[in-house]
């Protein structure tokens, strides 16, 4: 009997192993998927760019926006959940950075997108620091944000992102394209790129981190009157891109990122709105 039994077993145990050896062993495989939209704008409040609206964003993990979603997005209730039901402005994986035309009504804004203009937020060994060109946005407590978080990062990407091309001013080869590619000039009006410190002062932090294994891209949406895409890379390896639209424009581009899994690099590519999935 006991010999049966011990025979029973062994011819069990192969039978197992030769099962689980037919199987396809499980395998986890992460894909992230996230898009770049900004400029989204049409001449009134009424509605979101027709390309936009029509798009299938439940397929990416995360939405970056540029800023300048409607023409007066916060003007009223009305407006601003036109652009909350497209973008589900308070998901956390849906990431705001304002423009001019966004900001009308501050207190109705951040009741929709349930944080400050300017925030840090980090997910799957990605750090995105979302800040408010609006305003002067390199001192005071929006500095300290930043700084704060240049200091400390430790994950594989920092995105910065912004509404305006801050990065294109006091830069020699920067700041002699901004007249073409950005939708606001360099100048001291409401809605310019303004005189800022990005390249004295943040910008050597920025290199420090490229050094240290960190990559880092800056991602801005006033684009899309002139060019629908902008990118850039500095001889330190700091990439600087922009996607946007004009309403009035035949190509509307968007910024796709993707990573197979989490050991890959980051990589992007310019897209045509008409050839992403849609609703």
């Amino acid at each position: 009997m006991r010999c049966f039994l011990s025979l029973l077993v062994i011819l069990l145990t192969i039978c197992l192993q030769y099962s689980c050896a037919d199987k396809e062993p499980v395998r986890t495989r992460k894909v992230e998927n996230i898009i770049h939209l900004s400029h989204t704008r049409y001449w009134n409040n009424k509605k979101i760019e027709d390309q936009t609206s029509k798009l299938d964003l439940e397929v990416y993990d995360k939405i970056l926006l540029g800023g300048d979603l409607m023409m007066n997005t916060s003007k009223d209730s009305a407006s601003i959940e036109i652009a909350n039901q497209i973008f589900d402005l308070s998901s956390e994986n849906t990431l705001l950075s304002v423009g001019l035309h966004d900001t009308y009504d501050q207190e109705l804004l951040q009741a929709y997108t349930q944080r400050k203009n300017s925030y840090v937020h980090t997910d799957s060994d990605i750090t995105y620091l979302i800040v408010d060109t609006n305003v002067q946005w390199d001192a005071g407590e929006q500095m300290e944000l930043i700084n704060s978080v240049v200091d400390t990062v430790k994950s594989s990407n920092l995105i910065i992102l912004t509404h305006h091309l801050v990065w294109m001013y006091d830069h020699d080869e920067l700041t002699t394209m901004a007249d073409s590619v950005s939708n606001a000039p360099i100048g001291d009006c409401d809605y310019c790129i303004r005189e800022n410190s990005f390249h004295a002062k943040l910008y050597p932090k920025l290199v420090n981190l490229e050094m240290n294994g960190t990559e880092v891209w800056c991602i801005a949406g006033d684009i899309g009157f002139k060019v629908p895409q902008f990118e850039y890379e500095t001889k330190e390896g700091i990439t600087f891109l922009a996607s946007g639209m004009g309403h009035s424009k035949l190509v509307k581009k968007a910024i796709i990122i993707t990573r197979e899994n989490s050991n890959a690099e980051l990589s992007y590519e310019f897209k045509d709105l008409s050839a992403l999935p849609q609703k």
